[in-house]
């Protein structure tokens, strides 16, 4: 399975409450849309012209009074958590679990487009989706570009077109490419940060892979910024894992405050190595 570069790059979000996948050209182009706001990286080293992951991670949301609904079908590469994370400097990082993401390749309004979707946890659990599933809805353009990963939400009209083949893979080692769990069950478990390149890579079509929502409050009951993050919700003895580089967390007047990892201790400190 392989992703050519996309020239129509679309996301979708639904709801309320991408195994050789190449993210990094549906990235780049979903940073290359004009914005000349001012661009920060989670790692404190903006590159503009390498990962394009940190360019679109500082990109604040602006506010969009242009919504359209849209028509979309494609085949499901992907199923991961949806989630809101809210950070305060090294003090708080809360994970707020709303539902899933879809990633396909299909088509929006005609247009063939690599894109994601998110969905509810009773419209997963209703329908049942699978990594190979064929499946089409509807949805709106989003509102805050900047706050959310997927491109579109108000999804409705789920419906398996056909289901994906049964896999004979060995599903007890990473990456698990199984039908996900409940919110509670990620919840329970907790995540630590992942490394982007793991993301886009290996971990891909886990369902323990997760791309949140980050909203950092820079200035308490003033001001927030808003970036897009990788976590990992797996078991800790995973051999794929690589957490990265330490996270910058800034908050006006303190400079650089970097979550180097024992938030994660402290987020997954119910579970063992191999749970």
């Amino acid at each position: 399975m392989g992703y050519n570069r996309a020239e129509n790059v679309i996301c979708l979000a639904l709801g309320s409450t991408w195994t050789d996948c190449s993210w990094k050209n549906i990235l780049f182009s979903r940073c290359g849309q004009g914005d000349t706001r001012e661009l920060w990286d989670p790692v404190g080293e903006v590159d503009r012209m390498g990962d394009p992951f940190r360019a679109h991670a500082g990109y604040e949301g602006a506010f969009m009074d242009n919504q359209e609904k849209v028509q979309w079908l494609g085949k499901i590469l992907s199923i991961q958590p949806r989630t809101n994370v809210w950070r305060y400097v090294l003090d708080n990082r809360t994970h707020s679990h709303i539902g899933y993401n879809l990633f396909l390749d299909g088509s929006v309004n005609g247009i063939n487009a690599q894109f994601a979707v998110a969905i509810s946890e009773k419209q997963q659990q209703c329908g049942g989706f699978r990594i190979g599933d064929f499946v089409k809805g509807t949805a709106w353009t989003k509102k805050y570009p900047g706050w959310e990963y997927a491109d579109y939400y108000r999804a409705g009209a789920l419906k398996r077109i056909s289901e994906g083949e049964e896999t004979t893979e060995d599903t007890s080692a990473p990456p698990w490419r199984t039908a996900p769990p409940d919110m509670q069950t990620y919840e329970w478990r907790g995540a630590r940060m992942l490394s982007l390149s793991c993301w886009k890579g290996k971990c891909f079509q886990c369902i323990w892979a997760n791309m949140a929502n980050v909203t950092i409050e820079y200035e308490w009951g003033k001001s927030q910024k808003h970036r897009f993050e990788s976590f990992c919700y797996g078991p800790k003895s995973c051999k794929v894992y690589k957490m990265g580089k330490p996270r910058n967390v800034p908050y006006k007047g303190r400079g650089s405050n970097y979550d180097e990892g024992w938030l994660d201790d402290i987020c997954t400190e119910r579970r063992g190595e191999d749970d």
